[in-house]
């Protein structure tokens, strides 16, 4: 949620002014070029702060860059036609955001957004390289009171069902979104009946007599 509230003001700052897009593109492909791990250690190192917001912050700039690209893609898809119908309407650029391009947008880039929801999510593993305690670095915790040779396998093999399990299934919901987008609906034709001699037309009257 956070990456995706940080992504979208900035698709509409593009859509404003000129100036206002180019240090938005130049925003968004700063840290969506910038390795996400890097991005973390900077957080985490250079400001001190606790490991689950340098994770948190890591995460949501780089995510929200790329979220950025996939609304800008989606706003963009819309035929171009809508938007100038938009305007000549008399619609402001926010009603012409809010009211036309958005709604069609997000059968677009809805898909988009769940799977990057599976890479964001995969991602979080990168907090035990921070001493983040999350599922790796529990599993560190477990394997180093197990009395095994290779403690680490047992717990591996409890850790990455879960983790494979609940990418599954995010991967499961973004290809069902998707098909179900697909399916746009479709006017079908209606058989209209001939008009006949002295059939009325929505809203006349009827037909009567020439006065002598």
């Amino acid at each position: 949620m956070m990456s995706a509230s940080l992504g979208f003001p900035p698709k509409t700052i593009r859509f404003r002014t000129i100036a206002s897009a180019t240090r938005e593109t130049a925003l968004v492909e700063f840290f969506r070029a910038m390795p996400v791990l890097v991005m973390i250690f900077f957080v985490f190192v250079a400001l001190k702060v606790q490991p689950l917001p340098a994770l948190v912050a890591g995460l949501t700039l780089y995510n929200g860059s790329v979220l950025a690209v996939v609304f800008r893609s989606g706003v963009d898809a819309v035929e171009r036609g809508q938007r100038e119908a938009a305007f000549a309407l008399g619609m402001r650029k926010t009603q012409v955001m809010a009211h036309v391009l958005v709604p069609q947008a997000v059968r677009a880039m809805l898909p988009a957004i769940i799977s990057q929801l599976v890479v964001a999510l995969k991602d979080t593993s990168l907090g035990f390289l921070i001493t983040y305690e999350e599922f790796p670095h529990a599993g560190k915790l477990i394997a180093s009171n197990l009395d095994y040779d290779l403690p680490f396998i047992p717990v591996v093999m409890v850790i990455s069902p879960i983790y494979i399990g609940m990418c599954m299934l995010l991967s499961w919901f973004a290809g069902r979104v998707s098909r179900r987008e697909q399916r746009s609906p479709r006017t079908e034709a209606v058989v209209v009946a001939a008009a006949g001699p002295g059939a009325l037309l929505p809203g006349g009257e009827p037909p009567t007599a020439p006065r002598p």
